[in-house]
């Protein structure tokens, strides 16, 4: 993967990466993360104990929607987004942190999951479209070192 940015993203900001674009000007994520929590208690015991059990996740975020000549310039627009929701396409997203380089040994997350809502917003002479879109996790979400 390429840490070269196209001119119009900034030097300090988080990526976000949907399959293997960048979402252009992404304005925000956010990941959310739960996980069950079971009380067991032993025959015999008077004590109750809490145990983890399995966790979910989801990734919200909002980006600008960018209009492109073409799609092969490696931007998540809001079309190819739909395109993916319609489908019910299992996508990957990768969430890197606000960093003003990339380091070795930066962590940065990855999973994969289904488009579980989707939304554009256009206001008639007002700055660009944004849309906005969360994935529900359908795995693991993994801790990676960037090296």
């Amino acid at each position: 993967m390429s840490w070269n940015n196209p001119d119009y993203f900034q030097s300090k900001m988080g990526y976000v990466m949907l399959d293997s674009s960048i979402v252009g000007c992404a304005q925000s994520y956010d990941l959310q993360g739960t996980r069950s929590i079971s009380e067991v208690q032993c025959i015999g015991s008077d004590s109750v104990r809490k145990v983890a059990g399995p966790y979910n996740w989801t990734v919200s975020f909002d980006a600008l929607q960018i209009l492109t000549k073409d799609g092969s310039n490696g931007i998540v627009s809001f079309d190819e987004a739909m395109s993916k929701f319609k489908a019910g396409t299992d996508v990957s997203v990768y969430l890197y942190p606000l960093v003003a380089e990339v380091s070795t040994g930066q962590v940065y997350h990855s999973g994969r999951g289904l488009i579980e809502s989707i939304s554009l917003s256009v206001a008639a002479g007002e700055a660009p479209a944004s849309y906005s879109l969360s994935i529900q996790g359908s795995g693991d979400l993994y801790e990676h070192k960037i090296s």
